[in-house]
């Protein structure tokens, strides 16, 4: 039997290498400081992500075209229940940029995006 989860309450983290989340501080503070312009980029559609503004966040992530942001473009298109969406970015696996991983909250507990099935 598996259990049905409610999309609304799950969010989107990122989890930095020493295993804490990136906070959306963090995340001004590395878009201030970049000079590389995707990844400028990559930080928009985070602070996006974190401000629950999902398609923005996507527009951001195709801009870039690496494999990690089409995972998360994936991701994003499972939380928005958009099949779409999903089908053409099916193939990404990527879960790790940089020093990032990309993990689901739901209700306040923390889950590796691997665990889940798609």
């Amino acid at each position: 039997m598996s259990n049905i989860i409610d999309l609304k309450q799950l969010k989107i983290k990122f989890v930095k290498e020493d295993g804490n989340i990136l906070t959306l501080e963090e995340i001004d503070k590395m878009l201030k400081n970049s000079l590389d312009i995707k990844e400028k980029w990559f930080y928009r559609a985070l602070k996006h992500i974190y401000e629950n503004h999902y398609t923005e966040a996507i527009k951001w992530l195709q801009l870039i075209g690496d494999d990690f942001s089409k995972h998360i473009i994936y991701i994003l298109a499972f939380k928005l229940k958009d099949n779409f969406v999903m089908d053409n970015y099916k193939n990404y696996k990527n879960f790790e940029y940089k020093d990032l991983k990309a993990i689901f909250e739901y209700k306040g507990k923390l889950f590796d995006i691997r665990t889940f099935v798609f």
